[in-house]
């Protein structure tokens, strides 16, 4: 069973385009926000938060765990992966390629409705009090965009460590392909790594909203 790696970025490509977008137009409507904040220096000491933030927060929180979940089980299953490959069974390494092509897709997509989510949330910042809330939303929001980040990279990582194991389980036994495995494998996993630290970084900074709107 071969996976074509190739065409599985092709299919993704669009979603992987609308992360960016989202990514660079929340981006700059936080610097907007932040711009506004500061220029008319308003003083919210009312406690407000719009239904509509909420929504998009619970969404937010539900992506977030998927990401967290999906990338552990993906450390697992890559792990088992290069036990296969290193057992020389092929047939077992080749199954798990195909399982992890297709949890990876989860994580692309689970990134865009992050980044949807996130994107909502930005703009409801404003409305919200106390002032001190808004802007502890928003850093909220630009953790979360730090996390979309990093998980494209994660992503972009784990296909490229993927093809590599799928060329080495085809009978490429180069040093320089035993090299570059080393080398993703590392590499996604301190992906990991930085995903499950932003990932508790936002919960934290929302629990410090929560303490200010509750």
């Amino acid at each position: 069973m071969e996976i074509d790696i190739g065409a599985f970025l092709e299919n993704h490509r669009k979603e992987l385009s609308l992360a960016f977008a989202t990514i660079l137009a929340t981006a700059l409507l936080i610097v907007g926000l932040e711009l506004f904040t500061r220029s008319t220096g308003r003083l919210n000491t009312g406690k407000y938060v719009p239904d509509t933030f909420i929504e998009a927060r619970n969404r937010a929180a539900g992506s977030a765990d998927k990401i967290v979940n999906l990338t552990a089980e993906s450390a697992s299953n890559i792990e088992a992966i290069r036990n296969a490959e290193k057992n020389g069974n092929y047939s077992l390494g080749l199954s798990l390629i195909g399982e992890e092509t297709k949890r990876n897709g989860d994580v692309r997509e689970t990134a865009v409705e992050l980044s949807e989510e996130l994107s909502d949330m930005a703009k409801l910042s404003k409305d919200i009090s106390p002032t001190a809330a808004s802007e502890v939303g928003l850093q909220a929001v630009a953790k979360g965009i730090e996390l979309v980040q990093r998980l494209v990279s994660y992503s972009n990582n784990t296909q490229e460590l993927l093809a590599a194991l799928q060329d080495r389980l085809g009978g490429n036994n180069g040093e320089e392909t035993r090299v570059k495995i080393e080398s993703l494998t590392s590499t996604v996993n301190e992906d990991i790594r930085v995903i499950n630290s932003l990932s508790g970084g936002y919960r934290e900074l929302m629990a410090q909203f929560d303490a200010l709107t509750s």
